[in-house]
């Protein structure tokens, strides 16, 4: 059992290196500053809004970027973090029919890129849990070259963590 223990916790470390990892050279900024950046530069670029895990995880920051939005975009509406999105009473638009046409992740994280850069500029693009773990985000930012706003939500290793009963 211990041993166990000690693989799954080593499992959830690695699992959040590689999340942490490429994001670790991101600047850092106050959300006061972050909120100011996110305000003027709304109609130049695509903003992304991570939902969280389950209803009630979405952030302030992040409740303000889907209600001062031109168009709403929610990557799937098969989750529980999408009732996030319904209770704010937002109209939206869903792409879960992408993930009926991709054959593998690969098509579909670039399918959903595609598809949310063409709703243009002004958009806000929601997914479920973090922002910075969605890989259809990471394809949208290489698409755009940077022009995307990232408003975090509760990540789905923090939310595995607490599940599993983990304390520090």
């Amino acid at each position: 059992r211990r041993s166990r223990r000690t693989s799954v916790i080593w499992l959830l470390l690695r699992l959040i290196w590689c999340i942490i990892y490429p994001s670790r050279d991101r600047e850092k900024r106050t959300e006061t500053d972050a909120d100011r950046k996110l305000e003027k530069e709304r109609g130049r670029m695509i903003t992304v809004v991570g939902l969280g895990v389950k209803e009630g995880d979405l952030t302030e920051r992040g409740r303000r970027a889907i209600l001062s939005a031109k168009r709403v975009v929610v990557r799937t509406a098969q989750t529980e973090s999408y009732k996030n999105v319904t209770a704010l009473g937002v109209p939206h638009v869903c792409l879960d029919e992408i993930y009926e046409r991709s054959r593998n992740y690969g098509t579909l994280y670039k399918k959903l890129a595609a598809a949310v850069a063409a709703y243009g500029d002004g958009t806000v693009y929601c997914v479920d849990g973090s922002a910075g773990e969605d890989n259809s985000v990471k394809a949208l930012s290489r698409r755009l070259r940077g022009k995307t706003e990232i408003v975090e939500g509760v990540s789905k290793v923090s939310a595995l963590v607490d599940a599993a009963g983990f304390s520090g």
